[in-house]
């Protein structure tokens, strides 16, 4: 796996630790769960999944131009310089030095989409709440600027005047049949101490029609502003949108957080984190967060009593994850590095995400990649990318 994408895996495994420690650690264990509550029981079998039809389209045309690509030495060659200046731009201070000069050449430019990059680039929480500030002012009704002008403020010092519930009135205005809006919002009510409204809102995120955690959009807000802001060629800047990607994934922690808490205290909590955990599992798209869905069932039941429910919980969690691990190390090395040769098949995979979510996004790549190789076995003729392992393409 590259090293954005390694950077990417290293925060999904970063939260996950983080979610451990939560469920296992310094709050220990509830020993006692609730078990007087009213309302009917929890299921215990898995949520139905959604269909996938349409299926996922990578198209073999661009399948076939990439697998070209990384077999052409004169294209490996600029491949391999640009993946070079990636992964320089993604190291240590180099990053951050990177991320600062990025963010100071796009603040000047007159756009949304540019002024909402610079914002997420920014590490001054003053900048970014300007920067934010003037891109919505721009495009007061993009759902994604809103998205990140919540997270925004709700990350910011308490010494900053922030205006956090109009922006949150304003995203749920708009955004209001997403779970991940409404989950932020009960997280940030809790925060303050206000229970009762941050129920209400988790409630809110138990029933929503779609969860939307904007990670597509985030990678491809991410690689416009380097085509705007660097000299990046773009099989780099794709790299990098990976890598800058992981610093915008949402506040799984605190919602985990929240939901063990709360739920040891009231079954209604515990109903209502159930929901919200159920319904991430079915449309969840970014595949940490459907974990996260998964482990807050879990606690969720936990509390409530049901230990055959939890078990159940347990067992799609770690099926889940195994099947993730095999799609990376099991009959498809190589493929994920595919959608940074050629940006229509780029294009597609981050389609696919936001039709699919993730899981199903690499299985369909993986699968379609070894279709046409099955074809077309000379198009198995090279490495898809150096990388510190020397791992290639396979030889079939």
């Amino acid at each position: 796996m590259n090293r954005a994408r390694r950077r990417y895996a290293l925060a999904v495994a970063t939260i996950a630790l983080l979610v451990l420690a939560i469920f296992f650690g310094r709050f220990g264990v509830n020993d006692e769960p609730v078990r007087d509550h009213t309302g009917p029981e929890p299921p215990t079998a898995a949520p139905e999944m959604p269909s996938l039809e349409p299926a996922p389209d990578f198209s073999e045309t661009d399948l076939r131009a990439a697998l070209e690509t990384a077999c052409s030495a004169s294209d490996h060659g600029r491949a391999a310089r640009s993946w070079a200046d990636a992964e320089k731009a993604l190291d240590g201070s180099d990053f951050e030095q990177f991320r600062r000069e990025l963010a100071e050449r796009l603040a000047i430019l007159p756009t949304a989409d540019h002024l909402h990059a610079a914002a997420l680039l920014a590490s001054d929480p003053a900048l970014r709440l300007e920067l934010i500030e003037r891109s919505l002012a721009e495009n007061p009704d993009d759902r994604f600027g809103l998205w990140s002008a919540v997270r925004i403020c709700s990350r910011a010092p308490g010494s900053f005047d922030c205006p956090l519930r109009d922006r949150e009135q304003r995203l749920a205005a708009i955004d209001g049949h997403n779970s991940e809006t409404w989950v932020q919002v009960a997280a940030n009510r809790y925060a303050e101490g206000d229970h009762d409204a941050a129920l209400a809102a988790l409630r809110q995120a138990g029933a929503a029609a779609e969860s939307n955690g904007y990670l597509a959009e985030t990678i491809e807000l991410m690689e416009r502003a380097m085509a705007a802001g660097t000299d990046l060629p773009f099989p780099g800047r794709a790299v990098t949108a990976w890598g800058l990607a992981a610093g915008e994934l949402p506040r799984y922690g605190s919602y985990v957080t929240m939901c063990r808490e709360a739920s040891a205290q009231s079954p209604d909590w515990a109903y209502a984190c159930l929901a919200y955990g159920e319904l991430i599992e079915r449309q969840g798209k970014i595949e940490l967060g459907v974990r996260i869905g998964l482990s807050i069932q879990r606690l969720a039941l936990d509390a409530l009593g049901d230990e055959t429910g939890a078990a159940a919980v347990q067992g799609r969690l770690q099926a889940r994850q195994a099947e993730w691990r095999n799609l990376f190390e099991g009959r498809k090395p190589g493929t994920e590095r595919l959608i940074f040769l050629n940006r229509r098949l780029f294009s597609a995979y981050l389609a696919a995400i936001r039709s699919h979510g993730e899981h199903v996004a690499e299985r369909y790549l993986a699968e379609e990649a070894w279709r046409l190789l099955e074809k077309q076995p000379e198009l198995a003729c090279a490495p898809v990318w150096p990388d510190s392992t020397g791992q290639e393409f396979p030889q079939r």
